[in-house]
């Protein structure tokens, strides 16, 4: 995967398959000026957000071979949301500290 800075190149890097979200995480980001679908967008298009130190590496060997791509976004104060999609399966997306 080609990077260009800190972005990958493409807009839409892993399918998402299903989408599911915590009720926990929902409320959250309705006391947030987050949103659920921008973040999302991010995830798809490859800015990990805060995961990106941890999981940059395995998110890209995910890419390539399939496994879990992890992202994480502080929304509010010491809240924060991860988002964690399995290749070719489903996107799940639940408070950091729901895990």
């Amino acid at each position: 995967m080609e990077m260009k800075g800190n972005l990958r190149s493409s807009h839409a890097l892993l399918p998402l398959g299903e989408i599911t979200i915590t009720s926990a995480a929902y409320r959250a980001f309705t006391k947030s000026a987050a949103g659920i679908f921008g973040l999302l967008e991010w995830h798809r298009g490859g800015n990990w957000g805060e995961a990106e130190e941890g999981y940059a590496a395995t998110n890209d060997v995910a890419l390539q071979d399939g496994g879990e791509v992890i992202s994480a976004y502080e929304i509010l104060p010491g809240v924060r949301v991860r988002y964690t999609t399995t290749i070719r399966a489903s996107t799940h997306i639940a408070l950091d500290e729901e895990r």
